[in-house]
């Protein structure tokens, strides 16, 4: 499975995973803000047309949510039953 390593003033190891379209997977779990949404901004910046962003995190990142609407990316919550988030951002159509 392929690995990306962004370079600069943030390390972060991504991981493409096969799927129709390629799917980012991003885990920030115990990480302290602003760090989880510094990491999802960048790798967001990445993102083709055709990928998606799947995070997985501790806590609900609400105030992401009006980042997201507001720079053309639609995004689905769902809470998990080991009480993380997983949220999923796409490009809007």
């Amino acid at each position: 499975m392929p690995w990306i390593t962004l370079i600069g003033s943030l390390r972060l190891w991504i991981r493409l995973t096969e799927t129709v379209d390629k799917e980012i997977e991003l885990n920030v779990c115990g990480l302290e803000p602003p760090e989880p949404m510094e990491r999802v901004l960048d790798a967001i910046s990445l993102m083709g047309p055709n990928q998606r962003l799947r995070m997985v995190i501790d806590r609900e990142p609400r105030p992401l949510y009006r980042i997201l609407d507001n720079n053309g990316f639609a995004h689905e919550t769902r809470a998990r039953s080991d009480y993380l988030y997983e949220i999923l951002i796409w490009h809007k159509v």
